[in-house]
């Protein structure tokens, strides 16, 4: 069996060329992957011409390979997608009908698809949200049949050096159980960590609004046992007061920032670094805009290197959520006037900041079911989840956070801004 890669132009800019590409289906049978007039098709041996795709704007990258194992050429598209991932589409020769035929996986998207050995496909099961890494392996089991045999997720904890990784093995045989490894890096050991913040919050379940079952404080030391696709750990911790081990689920946000001892000092303070939230809302609030200021107003130099930016959501009834949004680049601030930075004319009032780290409008993304926001990271095109999915419905006073993680520089809280979740669902349009 002869096995062909041809990569095709990768780029959701240029339009799709016309093309075709010899390989062979089986010993002895070519056939041609041809491009033309936007279309996709297979000439099969006698003349037959199968129609794959109609109507393409890009090209995809293709992979021919036998992949299902059972000795004829499949091939994968890659097609470039949303976000800087890639949409996969498999199809599969069909020896009974001499014809391809699209392969699917049930409930899943073939999101960076690849072929791994032995006839295993490998897709990303989640982009969001970021900090997260998770891939799902399935094996073919016959010819058109699959089963999910290897589960891979991955949590980074921001500005630390605290990876975790854990695999879940599903068995196949139904007196076998699935088994779960948790690793933190390449070791696979009971993994310690302590409580940086002076007070974080356990929940009975993995999610924003869960039942809370207490508090740790700082120093803690707590057995991390799981964690979510979502930034949440499952841990175990000995209380010394009830003498016994509690389990329970925290953010794992709020293990770095106590989300009780953040409070907005006041607008526009001389000698301080202020950060700015600017009204979200856009023509008649069908719109939702995050604006955000950093503003040096202290004598001195300030930098920014190693910052995240940190959402904090608080309800009528006090109860708050505290999220990691994103880190931001890397730069020096030189110290600016009060009187340089906010201002009156003939307009209204007028402001200046030092940095606008942010004047990104939040997207509602129809497929993922996501809000999300726009947001440039080494160059690359990126796009983060702006709301996590747990939050619930209803009035807030949001903040925003400026906070370099384990450093001994305290959090700058910006002005509230009242919101309603879920927000405005303006359609995402672009790439």
């Amino acid at each position: 069996m002869m096995l062909f890669l041809f990569l095709g132009l990768f780029s959701g800019l240029l339009p799709a060329q016309e093309w075709r590409e010899k390989f062979e289906i089986s010993e002895g049978i070519d056939a041609q992957l041809i491009l033309e007039n936007k279309k996709l098709s297979v000439m099969l041996p006698g003349e037959k011409r199968q129609i794959i795709l109609r109507n393409l704007e890009t090209e995809p990258e293709i992979v021919f390979k036998d992949i299902n194992g059972d000795g004829f050429t499949d091939f994968l598209l890659n097609f470039p997608w949303k976000y800087g991932h890639t949409s996969g589409k498999i199809f599969l020769f069909n020896q009974k009908i001499a014809k391809f035929k699209e392969f699917k996986i049930k409930n899943e998207k073939l999101i960076d698809t690849e072929l791994i050995e032995p006839q295993s496909i490998s897709i990303r099961s989640s982009i969001f949200p970021s900090g997260t890494m998770n891939w799902k392996i399935f094996k073919f089991q016959n010819d058109a049949e699959v089963s999910l045999v290897i589960e891979e997720k991955s949590l980074q904890i921001p500005e630390t050096e605290l990876t975790l990784n854990k695999k879940i093995y599903y068995n196949q045989q139904e007196n076998l159980k699935d088994s779960v490894v948790l690793q933190y890096g390449d070791e696979v050991e009971e993994l310690y960590a302590y409580v940086f913040a002076e007070k974080t919050e356990l929940f009975e379940k993995p999610e924003f609004g869960a039942v809370s079952k207490g508090y740790l404080i700082r120093d803690d030391q707590f057995l991390i046992l799981d964690f979510n696709d979502n930034n949440w750990l499952k841990i175990r911790f000995h209380n010394e007061n009830l003498n016994r081990d509690i389990e329970g689920w925290v953010n794992a946000t709020e293990l770095i920032l106590n989300k009780y001892n953040l409070e907005f000092k006041g607008e526009n303070q001389d000698g301080q670094i202020n950060l700015s939230l600017l009204y979200p809302y856009y023509e008649e609030k069908s719109m939702f805009v995050f604006s955000i200021g950093l503003t040096n107003n202290s004598p001195r130099s300030f930098s920014i290197d190693h910052g995240h930016i940190f959402i904090l959501l608080e309800n009528p009834d006090g109860q708050r959520y505290l999220y990691n949004l994103y880190g931001v680049h890397s730069e020096t601030l030189p110290p600016k006037k009060m009187n340089d930075t906010y201002g009156n004319n003939q307009e209204g009032k007028w402001y200046a900041p030092s940095i606008l780290l942010d004047d990104n409008t939040v997207v509602w993304e129809e497929e993922l079911q996501k809000f999300l926001i726009y947001h440039a990271e080494n160059e690359s095109i990126n796009y983060l989840q702006f709301i996590p999915d747990t939050i619930p419905k209803g009035i807030y006073k949001m903040y925003a956070i400026f906070y370099k993680p384990f450093s001994y520089e305290q959090p700058i809280v910006s002005n509230p801004q009242e919101i309603e979740i879920p927000l405005p669902k303006v359609p995402f349009s672009g790439n």
